[in-house]
């Protein structure tokens, strides 16, 4: 199982890389790679045995996932993808496409971080059961 960490600031303060390292650090072994989605001044999240993902165009997002989506051929056509993708990068182009009704076509074991800095916000969401939990 996977985790994701993260400090975000919306008020305009910095937030401190070494908090966010100790924090995962603590959570998980550290022989377990910890990835940064988003390493900006003022929001550090990051994912520890999960996938990342993103897209870009006329909406910037990064998605840290824990977890994995089921009916990814029904949710590849819907998407109109073409080729393998990560579970992270779909999330991501389904909330590019969708924004917060996007978990309406997101089925799984999951819970994720979307960060949209373009829109200065960051969403959690989990699957329906809850399966992988938030703190």
């Amino acid at each position: 199982m996977g985790a994701i960490f993260g400090q975000v600031s919306f008020c305009g303060t910095v937030c401190s890389d070494r908090r966010a390292r100790d924090a995962a650090s603590v959570e998980m072994p550290r022989k377990t790679e910890l990835r940064w989605i988003s390493d900006e001044a003022r929001a550090k999240i990051a994912v520890r045995g999960g996938q990342q993902g993103s897209v870009t165009g006329s909406k910037n997002i990064a998605v840290a996932l824990d977890g994995c989506l089921h009916a990814r051929s029904d949710l590849q056509a819907w998407l109109s993808m073409t080729g393998p993708e990560n579970d992270a990068n779909m999330v991501a182009l389904a909330w590019q496409r969708l924004g917060c009704s996007a978990p309406e076509k997101l089925f799984g074991d999951y819970a994720t971080a979307i960060h949209e800095p373009d829109q200065n916000r960051l969403t959690l969401v989990r699957d329906h059961v809850g399966s992988r939990p938030l703190y």
